[in-house]
């Protein structure tokens, strides 16, 4: 059992924001912002490890445009990333947190800002987390046999956790 964790806290008010960590698409906050916390243990790597907060991305799986757009802040226009070290159980907010890496991002009310824009910090660390088991399964072959187990499993799924039972 994992004994602590490494999570990874993304607030945003006023615009999207969506973090990557080490090049890899983690979380995406919508246009009117929020918060979310996860985690990220498994995009974690022994020593180097770059921590991006990207900013005005727009919707998930819609491409960026080819230029950085002015827009102008509409009340408080903020981001904000961290990544934390937590024992198993323990709250991100508790003060016995240990805060690792930390991107912010801010304009004030009235100001332009590019979107989408970003902004990285690097950090080196000497956690070293097992590596998990999906990363090094093989890959099956998606076949039409194959997509008709996943959708059966899916819909047998969906059916037990709409009747309120989630032990599947």
């Amino acid at each position: 059992m994992i004994e602590r964790l490494m999570l990874l806290q993304l607030e945003s008010g006023g615009c999207s924001a969506e973090v990557l960590v080490n090049g890899l698409p983690v979380e995406t906050l919508p246009a009117a912002g929020g918060r979310c916390c996860l985690a990220v243990h498994e995009y974690i790597l022994a020593g180097r490890n770059q921590i991006t907060l990207a900013t005005g991305t727009g919707l998930p799986g819609q491409p960026a445009p080819a230029q950085p757009q002015p827009r102008v802040a509409v009340g408080p226009t903020w981001a904000r990333a961290r990544l934390a070290l937590a024992r198993t159980g323990q709250s991100p907010n508790d003060a016995n947190v240990r805060m690792l890496a930390a991107v912010d991002w801010a304009t004030e009310e009235g100001q332009s800002y590019d979107a989408p824009g970003s902004k990285s910090v690097e950090v080196e660390l000497p956690v070293n987390f097992p590596r998990w088991r999906w990363l090094d399964a093989p890959v099956i072959p998606l076949s039409a046999p194959v997509q008709r187990l996943i959708l059966e499993f899916l819909q047998k799924l969906a059916i037990e956790l709409a009747r309120g039972n989630a032990a599947p």
